[in-house]
C-alpha cells in the first residue's frame, strides 16, 4: 500500500503538473474543482505523447502493437461474440465508437479477433469478456467532426446516452437514460424529470411537466453538441462519482477535455471502492497514477488458466450430424479455442466439442448419464477462483444440480436442491462472475462458491 501510494504521488508530479493544467487555485475543494473545470482539466499534447508511448498500454499480435483501447469502427456497431467465430453466440452488441477494453488478440482461420472486456452495462449472465473481429476496430475514436456515412437515428441515441451534458459556461446538466432524462443544477436540488425518443433527421422528442416538444440535435463532436440551440459538453462532475455510473456507457467515454472517469475520480480523490470498480470495469487508467494498480489487474486476468486436463478424441469430418448443440462454452483448457456443450445421439451422452478442430470429449456422470430432452444446461467458468474451473448446471425436472468438470470429463457434484417448476423463472437464479458463483433460491436456501469453497445458508 505504501510503495503504490509513493509511486501515485510521484506519477501525479510527472504527468498532471505536466499537462498545464492551469488550476486558478490548487487549494481549492472538490467542489470548487468542478466548478472551474473548464478552465482547470484540459490536456496537453505532452499528455497524450506520454500515454502513446507506454508500452504497458498496448498488446501484441506476432510481434504486432495493438493500443489496449480499441474503438468500434462500424457505424453500424459491434457484436461481442462468446468465441471467435463470426457464427459464435452473441452476447453484447456495442455502439459506433464505444471504446473496448483489449485483453488479447487471437486468430480463428482467416480472421484476427481482439478478446475484449465486455462493457459492465452489457453485460449478462456474468459473460464479461468475449471476441470482435479486429477489422470492426480502430485505434482511435473518431471524433465526429462530420457524421459517416449511415448515421441514424439509433447512432444519435447512443451518442445520448454516452455522456453527462454539461451546459457551456454554466453549471446545468443533461443527463440521458434509456427513454428518460434528467436536467438538474450542480449544488441545487432542483430536478426536472422527463422522457424523451429519438425522431431522425438529427431531432429527438422531450417530454418535460408533460408538455412534448420536438428538440434539435447537432453534433458538434464527439463531446460537444448543440440541444435546442444550446452547446453542451461532455463533462464528469462530483455526482458522477457513484456506483450507478457504472451501469451506464457514460463511465466508458473520454469528456470535452480528454479525460477517463478514472482519470478524474483521482483529480477528485475518489474512495479506493469505486476506482477498483472502474478498473475492474475496463475504464482506461489514461495519465491517473492508477496505471500499476490497472496492469497489475489485468496481467493477473491474463494469466489465470485453468488447471483441467481433458484427453481430446477426434470426432472426424462429419461429427457435427451425430451431434446436438446444448450450450456455449469457454476455454476451459487455456488453450486458446472455447469448447461447446453438445449432446451425442448415437451414445446419449453429454460432451464438451471443439468444434474449429472437430474434437471433443465425453462427460462422466457415473451410473446416470443426463437426457437431453428432459434437462436443460447451464455451462460457465469463473475465471479468479483459486483453482479455476468450469461448472455444469443441469435442471431434470427432480433436482437442480451445479457440478464441477474435473480432469478427464469427470463430474464432480457440487450441490444438489429439489427441482421447482419455478426455476426457469425468476424463483431461483444461478449468477456468476469472474470470482464467484451465487445460488439464489427464495424458498429453500441460497449459497456462494467463492475461492473453491462452498457456503450455504438458511433463508
Amino acid at each position: 500500500m505504501k510503495k503504490h501510494f509513493i509511486t501515485a504521488l510521484f506519477f501525479s508530479a510527472l504527468s498532471f503538473f505536466a499537462c498545464s493544467l492551469k488550476k486558478e487555485n490548487a487549494t481549492k475543494s472538490a467542489e470548487k474543482e468542478v466548478q472551474n473545470e473548464d478552465a482547470s482539466f484540459s490536456k496537453s499534447e505532452q499528455t497524450e505523447k506520454v500515454i502513446e508511448e507506454k508500452s504497458e498500454d498496448s498488446v501484441f499480435f506476432n510481434g504486432e502493437k495493438v493500443l489496449d483501447t480499441l474503438f468500434v469502427l462500424d457505424v453500424n456497431g459491434a457484436n461481442i461474440t462468446l468465441e471467435p467465430d463470426e457464427k459464435s453466440v452473441v452476447i453484447a452488441s456495442v455502439p459506433f465508437n464505444f471504446p473496448l477494453k483489449t485483453l488479447e488478440i487471437t486468430q480463428s482461420a482467416h480472421t484476427k479477433y481482439a478478446k475484449v472486456s465486455v462493457p459492465r452495462y452489457l453485460r449478462s449472465d456474468g459473460k464479461d469478456e468475449g471476441f470482435v473481429p479486429l477489422s470492426a476496430l480502430c485505434a482511435q475514436a473518431n471524433p465526429l467532426l462530420s457524421l459517416p456515412d449511415g448515421f441514424r437515428a439509433k447512432n444519435l441515441h447512443d451518442y445520448l446516452l454516452g455522456a453527462q451534458w454539461k451546459k457551456q459556461d454554466a453549471f446545468e446538466f443533461l443527463i440521458f437514460d434509456d427513454g428518460t432524462f434528467r436536467r438538474y443544477r450542480q449544488g441545487e436540488e432542483e430536478r426536472i424529470d422527463g422522457k424523451w425518443r429519438t425522431l431522425g433527421g438529427g431531432k429527438i422528442e422531450m417530454c418535460e411537466n408533460g408538455e412534448k416538444k420536438s428538440v434539435s440535435v447537432e453534433i458538434l463532436s464527439s463531446t460537444s453538441a448543440k440541444i435546442d440551440g444550446v452547446v453542451f459538453e461532455s463533462k464528469f462532475s462530483i455526482d458522477s462519482l457513484s456506483s450507478e455510473i457504472l451501469d451506464t456507457p457514460r463511465a466508458y467515454q473520454k469528456d470535452n477535455n480528454g479525460y477517463t472517469l478514472l482519470e478524474y475520480a483521482y483529480l477528485l480523490g475518489a474512495d479506493f471502492q469505486f476506482v477498483d470498480a472502474l478498473i475492474a470495469s475496463g475504464v482506461s487508467a489514461g495519465i491517473s497514477p492508477y496505471h500499476e494498480q490497472y496492469d497489475e489487474f489485468w496481467s493477473e486476468k491474463k494469466e489465470v488458466k485453468s488447471a483441467i486436463k481433458l484427453d481430446w478424441t477426434d470426432l472426424g469430418e462429419l461429427w457435427a450430424e451425430s451431434f446436438e448443440y446444448l450450450f456455449q462454452g469457454q476455454d476451459i483448457d487455456a488453450d486458446g479455442k472455447n469448447e461447446g456443450l453438445y449432446f451425442c445421439k448415437d451414445n446419449k451422452r453429454v460432451a464438451l466439442v471443439k468444434n474449429s478442430e472437430a474434437k471433443g470429449v465425453f462427460l462422466d456422470f457415473g451410473d446416470e448419464n443426463p437426457k437431453k430432452d428432459s434437462c436443460s444446461f447451464e455451462f460457465f467458468m469463473p475465471y479468479n477462483l483459486e483453482k479455476s474451473a468450469p461448472f455444469l448446471r443441469l435442471c431434470d425436472g427432480k433436482n437442480d444440480t451445479l457440478s464441477e468438470i474435473c480432469d478427464n470429463g469427470v463430474m464432480k457434484k457440487v450441490f444438489s436442491l429439489e427441482a421447482k417448476d419455478e426455476q426457469q423463472g425468476a424463483f431461483r437464479r444461478i449468477l456468476f462472475s469472474e470470482n464467484s458463483i451465487i445460488v439464489v433460491d427464495f424458498q429453500t436456501q441460497y449459497g456462494c462458491i467463492l475461492s473453491d469453497n462452498v457456503l450455504t445458508f438458511p433463508r
